[in-house]
């Protein structure tokens, strides 16, 4: 095979590995029990695993790349509000989100659709 030469910022398969890495979050955030999990994931990849070899590396490479970037800013922003609230003199507990689940889920969901409209400015 030959090399394959990606370009992070202008490869045109930049949107299809945004659109897998967003379906896998996606399924994975709202799939009710394993079995629609697995099925969701496996639809969220089928074009990685149809696809020519140099077309599925890079979706692949750009799903990487989007998720790396996504996980830096949730932990920026993790940072930042544990700091806000640590100079403000609130500690939260690290059970909490165990014990208030319910609270979480929405909180998360919404917190991701955020980090989306953000990084599409």
């Amino acid at each position: 095979m030959s090399k394959i030469s990606i370009n992070l910022q202008e490869d045109p398969e930049i949107p299809a590995g945004r659109r897998v890495f967003e379906h896998l979050v996606g399924a994975h955030m709202s799939a009710r029990d394993v079995d629609e999990l697995v099925a969701m994931v496996c639809y969220s990849i089928e074009e990685i695993l149809s696809g020519q070899t140099e077309h599925s590396l890079r979706v692949l490479t750009h799903a990487v790349y989007r998720g790396q970037a996504l996980v830096i800013d949730l932990l920026n922003l993790a940072t930042a509000q544990h700091l806000a609230l640590s100079e403000m003199g609130v500690d939260m507990a690290e059970s909490i989100r165990h014990r208030e689940s319910e609270r979480f889920g929405p909180a998360r969901l919404e917190l991701w659709h955020q980090l989306q409209d953000d990084s599409r400015c």
